[in-house]
């Protein structure tokens, strides 16, 4: 019996010696061994779940913001693992005072020597920021010599974001002495996708995203529901679990042990992923009324709940926030670019590859459906824009001769390539719009010299 004990011991210890050289050698389950070496750091906060509420805060004026110096949400990191070649700098994507990725802790803090592009939007406009906005700066600096070495860019974008949070957050930036040359609002797929679903729900598309407020807003009710209890309780337990896991190994020497890492790495993942789930879950849900403390806005075409009843209102409120944001940045002496991004469900826009179709287009889903018929009316918005004197650009066909595979998601991310195609774009739209305001200010001064008497 005790030969038969010390045999079985032995293939076990045999088994798990080959798994171990196994999972190290071939260098198996990245994923799940990073989020355990991320779950031994103090603290613990690597990770946390997307939009949950205990990242996201009420804001008075942008509808909500993240915390500062909060955890690397899960749903951003895997993005991040699918864009980019290599790991990240985790500095390129911390959150800084303001909420906002960037290595820049605050934003009040830069020179007013440097050349300062602010980036504005939802999670495109911040993800280019964060990977190309080197990319943009350097291509910008050898546009305009002037500026080699000077050019910052900063970040004001967030997951979620439209008009008029953008337009908020430039009024924000402006009161607080933030100094800006130069402003770009890269967006329009936000607009009519959460626009769209906010008219079905009854709420005005002026009103930030419901999908992201929804739990935040809930919290503000007197009387809080029992579901939304339960699940912000399982919410914690998940996380909980995760955080227990770091403290309970990060002592033990068989932390070391990739096999070990790997198994418990991926039952925190496990944890992350039903906290993300439910969080979505909870956003989903309609409106609360009664004691709600959420404000209302009557608007005919809230009546019908009808997909793309509101379609109209959203281009023309995405129109005048534009103006007002160009208002504000001539005001204060900054030349302002706007682009529409591109979507890969816009026919003919990009030749999909293989592995987008599979991975990255979902055209019959409701985002998709709300984008194909809101992107036409924005890009007859466009074009009043332009006459109206704003640099806008439609850059839905950037991607249309790139047979390469640039998004990574069904919604509407990039990779480091796709990012960097629009960051060159927008340094060429910023230099050109520099070019036109000096030509402009040279002839303002001309026309302003006294004549003279001649002979």
């Amino acid at each position: 019996m005790i030969r038969h004990a010390i045999a079985a011991l032995a293939v076990l210890g045999a088994g798990l010696a080959l798994a171990e050289l196994a999972v190290r050698g071939a260098q198996l389950f990245p994923e799940a061994r990073e989020r355990f070496a991320a779950s031994l750091r103090p603290g613990n906060s690597a990770f946390a779940p997307e939009a949950s509420p205990s990242l996201a805060m009420l804001h008075p004026y942008q509808g909500w913001s993240l915390r500062p110096d909060a955890p690397l949400e899960l749903a951003y990191y895997e993005y991040l693992r699918a864009a980019l070649p290599r790991a990240p700098d985790p500095a390129d994507h911390q959150r800084n005072v303001f909420g906002f990725r960037s290595r820049i802790r605050d934003y009040r803090e830069v020179p007013d020597s440097d050349f300062a592009v602010g980036i504005f939007g939802g999670s495109v406009a911040s993800n280019l920021a964060c990977i190309a906005g080197r990319d943009l700066a350097e291509r910008l600096a050898a546009l305009r010599p002037e500026l080699a070495g000077r050019v910052q860019v900063l970040n004001f974008s967030e997951g979620g974001f439209k008009q008029p949070q953008p337009l908020a957050v430039l009024a924000q930036m402006q009161l607080l002495g933030v100094p800006l040359d130069a402003v770009i609002e890269l967006d329009g797929f936000n607009e009519v996708v959460f626009g769209g679903t906010n008219a079905k729900s009854g709420v005005h598309p002026l009103f930030p995203s419901l999908f992201h407020t929804q739990t935040l807003l809930e919290l503000t009710r007197s009387e809080i529901s029992g579901e939304l209890v339960a699940a912000l309780a399982e919410i914690a337990r998940a996380r909980r679990r995760a955080a227990a896991r770091g403290e309970r190994w990060r002592e033990s020497p068989l932390r070391a042990s990739a096999l070990l890492q790997a198994a418990l790495g991926a039952r925190s993942l496990r944890d992350d992923r039903r906290a993300s789930e439910l969080e979505a879950a909870l956003q989903s849900q309609p409106p609360a009324r009664g004691d709600a403390l959420l404000a209302a806005l009557p608007d005919a075409c809230l009546a019908s709940r009808e997909e793309g009843a509101c379609a109209e209102q959203i281009a023309a409120l995405w129109l005048r926030a534009s103006l007002a944001m160009r208002r504000l940045a001539l005001g204060a002496g900054a030349v302002y670019v706007h682009a529409l991004q591109p979507s890969q469900y816009l026919e003919g826009s990009k030749r999909l590859t293989p592995r987008e179709r599979e991975r990255a287009y979902r055209p019959e889903a409701e985002w998709p459906r709300l984008a194909r018929g809101g992107y036409p009316l924005l890009q007859r918005a466009g074009e009043s824009l332009r006459r109206q004197g704003v640099a806008f650009e439609d850059l839905t066909g950037i991607f249309r001769e790139v047979s390469d595979t640039l998004y990574v998601d069904d919604c509407c991310h990039l990779n480091r390539r796709g990012n960097r195609i629009l960051a060159l774009r927008l340094a060429e739209l910023v230099a050109a719009e520099l070019g036109g305001a000096a030509r402009g200010a040279a002839d303002a001064r001309a026309s302003a010299e006294p004549a003279g008497l001649g002979p």
